[in-house]
């Protein structure tokens, strides 16, 4: 009978070890598998958030990019409608006309939007056949204006042939258009910005024009920067 009882009781702790095996068996796949679900969850979250955080990346590039962008254009839009802009407005024949001396007179003009500074100019006008291309260098004398010139400021230039070269030859093959007074120079001058600046000009008259005095601009010699 004794030995009935003990050999219940050791099968009874038995099935109750073996249950609590079970048990701990089961909730340790139980969190296994959980932490299975955990782990994939996060990795999915964390390739979420890569991929929003490269997103964010890319839009903050294209961001920066395209403020870098609008800064330089809007650098160069000031730049260019900010600047000053110097250069021969017109060029007239003045006094009497006709065989005698041959005076003109050269207007230029700052067609910008601020001051130019330092403003100095030089020019030579000259009798040649029509057309020219080819004509003596400029050298300065010393004595240049160096003046500043507000915007849609405009300063005369007296230009003069030399005494005796303008005859009734002359008077006669520049009406023709066969020859031509030319007027050329340089205007030097400083922008808003400190840059330095020059302007190319190259003007003729002769022909149809010579009857009003009036100069045109040569196909070559005008430029400016």
């Amino acid at each position: 009978m004794l030995f009935l009882l003990l050999v219940s009781n050791d099968t009874t702790q038995k099935t109750s070890l073996d249950r609590w095996l079970v048990l701990f068996t089961g909730a340790l796949v139980i969190v296994g598998v959980l932490q299975f679900f955990v782990f994939i969850w996060q990795a999915r979250w964390m390739r979420e958030n890569v991929k929003v955080a490269k997103q964010s990346a890319d839009a903050a590039r294209e961001s920066a990019s395209a403020a870098t962008a609008s800064v330089a254009l809007m650098r160069t839009t000031s730049r260019k409608q900010l600047r000053a802009r110097v250069f021969v407005a017109s060029a007239t024949r003045v006094g009497p006309r006709g065989p005698t001396s041959f005076a003109a007179e050269v207007t230029i003009k700052n067609f910008g939007k601020i001051p130019a500074y330092d403003c100095t100019y030089l020019a030579a006008m000259i009798l040649r056949p029509n057309p020219n291309t080819e004509f003596p260098a400029l050298h300065k004398k010393g004595d240049e204006p160096m003046l500043v010139l507000p915007p849609d400021a405009e300063v005369k230039m007296p230009l003069v042939l030399q005494a005796g070269t303008f005859q009734h030859t002359q008077d006669v093959n520049v009406g023709s258009g066969s020859w031509a007074v030319y007027i050329y120079g340089e205007i030097q001058y400083r922008d808003g910005f400190a840059r330095g600046r020059t302007s190319k000009f190259c003007m003729k008259c002769c022909g149809f024009d010579y009857a009003s005095g009036r100069f045109s601009f040569c196909e070559k010699g005008n430029e400016a920067d």
